[in-house]
């Protein structure tokens, strides 16, 4: 469990739960002549803008997602149907988790967060009118909180749902759970077993076309015997290079 955040950022909590409040009370109203999707939508794009000053990633994400989806009701392509309404007031819900979760410096409940952000995007998502394909689901394993966000943070700003998970053990599980197209896994501190869980991949013959990529801390492993024995289509070097990243994406999942 980590520290609490600073004085600083509990006042921007007091935006949030402002801004929550507000979407709470317009959404009461959604079937009415009161309802006022504009000022939905500037409460939206205000919590967006506060998680992206105190780098909420999962919560920039969805929300972004969110107001692409209150433009479309906006312009006449959408209503704001119950079943709308449902999903709005269960995403209200969970940014109060999510918030609440970062202001106590809990990362216990990271799995829970992965599903449910990775839920909350596809409704989002399916939502959409003429929504022509699923997004790409990128799994990072990595025990690096710094590496996963980072490779969270490119991934979404590229259009990909990305989950991840701290060790080899919990990687197994997303993959059971997720479609993935693309796995990234750390094979440079053998704590997380991640080497293990590429050799345990390896072996299923589900993944037999999954591409993988592993990261390494240094060259003093022997990478291409690595690369070779889990079939890896390519590799990283932590801290890793943004546009070598963006290459390696683009050559594998475009």
């Amino acid at each position: 469990m980590g520290e609490r955040v600073s004085v600083d950022e509990n006042i921007f909590y007091d935006e949030f739960i402002n801004k929550l409040q507000i979407m709470e009370s317009i959404l009461a109203d959604a079937q009415t002549e009161t309802f006022d999707i504009d000022e939905l939508f500037r409460a939206v794009h205000t919590i967006k803008g506060t998680a992206d000053i105190l780098g909420m990633i999962d919560i920039v994400n969805i929300t972004h997602k969110a107001e692409d989806l209150l433009d479309e009701i906006r312009v006449g392509n959408l209503t704001m149907s119950p079943v709308l309404i449902k999903l709005f007031l269960e995403l209200k819900k969970f940014i109060e988790l999510m918030i609440e979760n970062i202001l106590n410096g809990l990362n216990d409940d990271e799995d829970m967060i992965n599903n449910l952000t990775l839920h909350f995007e596809k409704e989002l998502l399916s939502s959409m009118p003429n929504q022509q394909k699923e997004s790409k689901i990128i799994l990072v394993v990595d025990d690096s909180l710094v590496i996963r966000q980072r490779v969270k943070l490119i991934g979404q700003e590229l259009g990909y749902l990305v989950v991840t998970a701290n060790n080899g053990i919990d990687g197994i599980e997303q993959l059971k759970k997720n479609k993935v197209d693309l796995l990234l896994c750390d094979v440079s501190v053998d704590e997380i077993g991640g080497l293990d869980m590429l050799l345990e991949v390896k072996k299923n013959k589900k993944y037999i076309d999954l591409p993988i990529v592993i990261l390494v801390l240094n060259k003093n492993k022997d990478i291409k015997s690595i690369a070779k024995d889990t079939d890896a289509k390519a590799w990283l070097m932590k801290p890793f290079d943004k546009s070598r990243f963006l290459i390696v994406l683009d050559k594998i999942i475009g």
